[in-house]
């Protein structure tokens, strides 16, 4: 095991990110993403389906499970914020630098962006078919 690791360990530190707000804001992004692909995947798949491949209770365990996995992926690294709101609550707080706010914001923004995108491109056929291709936000086949 010892020959395995130091034949592997330079490829290793020649990928590791150097930057440690990077990585932070990396981290951020990608906890955020898995939050959305699992909360709102949930809710495509109830709406698509009309309930029958999913309820209530399959949204709320979605966005449990992508909330878990998302605080698994980015808590050690940057401390599992998941939302501008909660970087900018911990700012007035003076738990977390200002400086460091616009990055945090930027990243979780892009990865809830990105996550809903996977989350369309996998559920496109369905939420069109579900309004006859008209993307509504209220009424009982709102899809937006």
């Amino acid at each position: 095991m010892e020959r395995v690791r130091a034949i592997f360990s330079p490829v290793r530190e020649s990928l590791k990110l150097k930057n440690r707000l990077f990585r932070e804001c990396l981290a951020e992004f990608l906890g955020v993403c898995i939050l959305i692909l699992f909360g709102c995947g949930a809710v495509a798949q109830m709406v698509t389906s009309h309930t029958t491949r999913g309820e209530f209770l399959s949204v709320n365990l979605g966005f449990g499970i992508g909330a878990t996995f998302g605080v698994c992926i980015a808590g050690e690294i940057s401390g599992a914020h998941l939302n501008p709101a909660v970087s900018f609550s911990l700012c007035l707080l003076g738990r977390f630098q200002w400086k460091k706010l616009p990055f945090y914001m930027f990243f979780q923004t892009l990865g809830g962006f990105v996550g809903a995108a996977i989350v369309y491109g996998v559920h496109h056929d369905g939420i069109h078919a579900v309004n006859n291709g008209t993307l509504s936000v209220t009424g009982p086949n709102a899809t937006a």
